[in-house]
Formats: structure tokens, C-alpha cells, sequence
């Protein structure tokens, strides 16, 4: 005995669909359907804005190089000066710095117990050679006065002492005394020069 089939009878397995019918679909089916577009959708705003972010780096980027090109040329244009352009004499080569007198005056009487190598009145500077003193030792000293104004901070001097063959600067109150000792005698220079306009 058969239970399931006739043996002779065979049925066909197939799902009959109402007349005109043929776009009927499983529910799973169209679960699966409505996922796929939604997964669709976000693939395609994901995608878009990726796209208007990598537009937008591009327009960033177009833009940066345009602002580096800027810049480089306004270094080419700064890179006419130098680091030696800052020691240079900026002003009119012919008029020299803008020194006071009675200082200048006072430099040279000053040290005039040690030799002199090089007196610029056009920079401000005074250099002299090794000379030894009364105290013993050899010295050397450089005075630049940078300013028109009778003033300590118009004057600037840099004293060094030969020690084991080196120029070794010597100390803040000799340098001090150096000084004062200019600065007192452009004082004396200054007073008689107006005694004798007077």
C-alpha cells in the first residue's frame, strides 16, 4: 500500500498563479527585495558623498597650492636681503652712521696709550691693536658708537685681554671703567667746545 502517492499518478509540483498574474512574489521574497533597495540607497548617498568630499579636497587642495605659490614668491622677493644684510649700513653708503663727535674724539684720546688699527668714523668703529699696559699684559679694544647722542648707550666697548695666546674678554668692571673713562672725557670736550663758542 501506498500512503504518500499512487504510483501511477503523478502530480506536478508547481505554484499556480491567478490568471494574469505573473509578477507574484514570495513575502521572503519581497522582504529581501525591500532590504536590497534600502542597502542600495545608502550605498548610493555613502558613494555621493564621498565623491562631493573628494571634489572638495581637490578645490582645498588647488587652493593651498595657489596660497604656497603666493608665499614662495614673496620669499624670492624678501630673498634679496641677507643674514649679513642686518650688519650692513642701510642708509646712504656716502653718509656714514650718524656718530657723536666729542665721543669719537674722547675714543681715540682715550686709547691712545695702544696702538691703532682701524678708525671707521663712516661705521663708528675703532679698533686697535695688542698694546701692553702700565699694569702689566697685553690688551685690545673695540669701540663702536652707534648713535649721534652724547650717551652710555650710544657707545659700546669690548675689551680683551692676551692670556695663553687668546683674546679673553676681560671683566664687566674693567669694561665699565673703559667706559666712563670715554664718556668722562667727551664730557670734558663737549663743555670746552661750548666755552669757545661762547
Amino acid at each position: 500500500m501506498h500512503l504518500c502517492h499512487s504510483a501511477g499518478r503523478r502530480r506536478a509540483a508547481a505554484l499556480l498563479l491567478p490568471l494574469g498574474r505573473r509578477d507574484f512574489t514570495h513575502p521572503e521574497q519581497e522582504y529581501g527585495s525591500v532590504i536590497g533597495r534600502f542597502v542600495s540607497r545608502i550605498f548610493h548617498i555613502i558613494a555621493g558623498v564621498a565623491l562631493a568630499g573628494g571634489l572638495a579636497a581637490c578645490g582645498d587642495a588647488e587652493l593651498q597650492a595657489q596660497r604656497n605659490e603666493e608665499r614662495r614668491q614673496e620669499e624670492l622677493e624678501i630673498s634679496d636681503e641677507s643674514f649679513f644684510d642686518l650688519f650692513r649700513n642701510q642708509r646712504n653708503p656716502d653718509q656714514g652712521v650718524l656718530i657723536n663727535r666729542f665721543l669719537w674724539q674722547a675714543s681715540l684720546d682715550t686709547l691712545s696709550f695702544l696702538p691703532l688699527d682701524t678708525a671707521d668714523p663712516f661705521a663708528g668703529v675703532i679698533l686697535t691693536g695688542w698694546g701692553s699696559v702700565a699694569g702689566g699684559g697685553s690688551y685690545r679694544v673695540t669701540v663702536l658708537i652707534d648713535d649721534p647722542a652724547l650717551d652710555a648707550s650710544s657707545l659700546k666697548v669690548a675689551a680683551f685681554r692676551q692670556q695663553g695666546g687668546r683674546a679673553v674678554p676681560v671683566s664687566d668692571a674693567e669694561n665699565n671703567q673703559l667706559e666712563d673713562a670715554i664718556l668722562t672725557r667727551a664730557r670734558q670736550l663737549r663743555i670746552a667746545d661750548s666755552e669757545r663758542r661762547n
